[in-house]
């Protein structure tokens, strides 16, 4: 069945062109409007990227934890392919994001606001202050078992003798010569 021709006087006026002003008022408006949904349609994709990305680095955790079974691990991948895949619609990964982590923007909530009292309480110190500074180290005085431990320790080269007097004798010649 074919479709129905509507005979609008209106309708022929916007074929030929004409608009009249109540139209372009509308018109502009609209482009207002969509500016302004523009803007609130990125802000929700990037709350929903900022999601889309705690869930998944949620499961990585849980896979590299190694608590879970082997059934639990591939499911998780299957999990974060279906969430990485941009294929997949919007709602499905919605979808599946709430199957695992219920009430998962709260969770996120919590963890934000965990993460931000803990930068408040970390402070970071200067390294260049130490550097100044000295560190004294005392040698340790060895007791009365010193000399045994020199004895047990000791090192002795077995020259010959007569190495020793023929060294003794060049030193005794030399002192005769500087003097």
């Amino acid at each position: 069945m074919p479709p129905r021709r509507i005979k609008s006087n209106s309708l022929r006026s916007e074929k030929i062109g004409a608009t009249s002003p109540m139209k372009l008022e509308s018109k502009q408006t609209n482009h207002e409007i969509k500016d302004g949904q523009k803007e609130t349609d990125l802000s929700q994709e990037l709350k929903f990227d900022k999601e889309l990305l705690w869930c998944i680095s949620q499961f990585d955790k849980q896979i590299k934890s190694g608590n879970l079974s082997k059934a639990k691990e591939q499911e998780s991948l299957k999990a974060i392919r279906i969430l990485r895949k941009q294929s997949n619609s919007k709602i499905q990964k919605i979808a599946l994001m709430k199957q695992y982590f219920k009430d998962y923007k709260s969770k996120m909530q919590k963890e934000e606001e965990f993460l931000e009292k803990e930068a408040k309480t970390v402070f970071l110190k200067d390294a260049a202050c130490n550097i100044n500074k000295g560190i004294f180290v005392k040698k340790k005085v060895l007791n009365s078992n010193h000399r045994e431990c020199e004895n047990k320790n000791t090192f002795l080269f077995n020259f010959n003798s007569t190495l020793s007097d023929d060294l003794n004798k060049i030193n005794e010649k030399l002192e005769t010569i500087k003097l």
